[in-house]
């Protein structure tokens, strides 16, 4: 059945539906003439023309295509195999029946029977290919008259079926493009976003799987997945090297592979070929700064995706990227008020402690000078003097402790000028080179940097480097090796502290730099806490690598 159709401006919907403008619809199709025969449903049209060939030739199969350029699209099929006609997918790239070739004789006894098919110019030079399948010999004339016949009474409405299946498709794409924006902006979960994202995005493209892998330390780590078997989810991080993902996230270009199961080298040729994946689409999720990972979209069966349809995918890998990055800055900045919260809070413990600790300060200074005048009164009395040496230990233990704390509550401002941090450094070993040789550690002293110049405080700094080569000897107490180096990285200078100890684990290393926390018996818990502040007043960096068993790096960047 064909409807007459007259060239008229769109009109725009109301309610649910949505209006396009006519310039859109024009990219999407050519304009129609004043008069165009055009099949009401483009499928079922050619399906009833097919099953009259069909009938007519003895055929077991007949297929209309469109062929431009490398691309051909189905625009039906017919088969009298399933007893019944079937309807094609219409999807690009299925199977295509070669022209003139001869088949062995079938299990219904008939033979010498063969595939004919017949090609006709369509505008824009495209091509309408009928093709009929398994054709008896006695009938191969008279199919291909008819096929001729067919062809040319169907060119005009193939033309136009072709472009109006090509508009729906697209009109379908952007149409789910609208629908993934609204999905991926309607969490801020990055979880949630990104099941949204894999689910959305199957749901657009009718795909089989979808997938997204993220960058994490060097290889790409599945983070949400939807229509993915088993096998798929336990399969493990993959490589940036070596694999087709990898080659997407470096390049930030998109691939896509027909048939993944006959791929040289892909790594998983064989799960794709136990689980029926068959063409792939993998595109990069470019964030601001970096490419983020990857989107895979694989289908159940070969599909020809045009370039406009790859670009339209890549602008779904752009806001698919988008909203995961929106999900990440909103979990920092969930992160950033929850930190403020707490050094609100400990700002103000600190600024009462600190009045306590002077107020304790005072009396600690009373006791000390008492203390002083009893060891002149007893000494004579061995016991006695024993006794009040205990005491003047420990009480210089509480001011030390507190001294501490108040360097810690009420730090002191630098005060800037041009200072060389090798010479700082190896003025702090010159301190720590008597200790290390009575606990037998060797001292190692890398210096590339002759004048790593810095503005700084020299006192400060020579506080923060004392503090972390004695950490470092406090954990090699059997004896190891303390390695110092200087040099310029990163627009800055850099120094870095290594001992031979036993490492930290990683619930240590989170909690180190917390005031009060500390793993050694005696300690106080604030060296660390003040060197890292006093490193950040001076706009640097502070920070450690540590792992079970090999030992840690205490790292300072200053600016240079």
């Amino acid at each position: 059945m064909l409807l007459r159709l007259r060239a008229t401006a769109p009109s725009c919907g109301t309610g649910n539906q949505v209006c396009f403008a006519s310039g859109w619809l024009d990219r999407l199709a050519p304009p129609l003439p004043e008069e165009a025969a055009v099949p009401e449903n483009p499928r079922e049209y050619f399906v009833r023309l097919l099953g009259k060939v069909v009938n007519s030739t003895g055929a077991e199969q007949a297929s209309a295509w469109v062929v431009t350029g490398q691309s051909r699209s189905c625009l039906g099929t017919v088969g009298k195999a399933m007893g019944a006609t079937e309807e094609a997918t219409g999807r690009d790239g299925a199977a295509q029946p070669a022209e003139g070739k001869k088949h062995s004789p079938s299990g219904c006894g008939r033979s010498d029977v063969s595939s004919i098919a017949v090609s006709v110019p369509l505008q824009g030079g495209a091509l309408l290919k009928l093709v009929v399948d398994r054709v008896p010999a006695e009938n191969s004339v008279q199919a291909r008259e008819k096929l001729e016949e067919t062809a040319r009474e169907a060119s005009e409405a193939a033309y136009w079926a072709h472009a109006t299946l090509k508009a729906l498709e697209e009109k379908r794409t952007l149409l789910g493009l609208v629908a993934a924006s609204r999905e991926f902006t309607s969490s801020l979960e990055l979880s949630e976003v990104l099941d949204r994202v894999a689910s959305q995005v199957r749901r657009t493209l009718e795909a089989k799987l979808v997938s997204i892998l993220l960058e994490q330390q060097g290889m790409l780590q599945l983070a949400a997945a939807d229509g993915a078997p088993q096998a798929y989810l336990t399969r493990g991080p993959l490589p940036v090297a070596g694999t087709v993902a990898g080659k997407v996230l470096q390049s930030g270009l998109p691939v896509v592979i027909e048939d993944v199961r006959r791929e040289p080298g892909f790594l998983s040729a064989n799960l794709a070929a136990r689980e029926g994946l068959c063409t792939l689409v993998c595109l990069p999720l470019r964030g601001r700064r970096r490419n983020l990972g990857v989107l895979n979209v694989y289908t159940g069966e070969p599909r020809r995706f045009e370039p406009q349809q790859v670009e339209a995918l890549g602008m779904l890998g752009q806001l698919s990227a988008a909203a995961i990055e929106n999900a990440a800055l909103y979990r920092e900045a969930l992160e950033a008020g929850e930190h403020l919260r707490e050094s609100e809070k400990l700002a103000a413990l600190g600024r009462l402690s600190a009045g306590f600790a002077h107020e304790i300060k005072n009396p600690l200074n009373t006791i000390a000078v008492l203390l002083y005048a009893m060891r002149q009164q007893a000494a004579e009395d061995p016991q006695t003097l024993a006794d009040l040496q205990v005491i003047e230990s420990e009480i210089r233990r509480l001011t030390l402790l507190v001294d501490q704390f108040l360097d810690f509550a009420r730090p002191k401002p630098p005060k800037f000028c041009r200072q060389d941090v090798s010479e700082i450094v190896e003025e702090t070993l010159l301190l720590v080179r008597a200790q290390a040789a009575r606990e037998g550690i060797r001292l190692v002293w890398r210096v590339r940097e002759r004048a790593a110049l810095v503005w700084a405080d020299g006192a400060q700094l020579k506080q923060v480097f004392l503090n972390l080569a004695l950490n470092a000897m406090q954990a090699m107490p059997g004896g190891g090796t303390l390695t110092v180096a200087v040099q310029r990285r990163n627009g800055g200078v850099i120094v870095e502290f290594t001992d031979t100890g036993p490492g930290m684990s990683p619930e240590i290393r989170r909690r180190i730099f917390e005031p009060f926390f500390t793993t050694r018996r005696g300690g106080h818990g604030l060296g660390l806490a003040i060197s890292l502040r006093i490193v950040e007043n001076h706009s640097g960096r502070l920070w450690l690598d540590s792992q079970p068993g090999r030992g840690t790096t205490a790292t300072v960047w200053l600016p240079a």
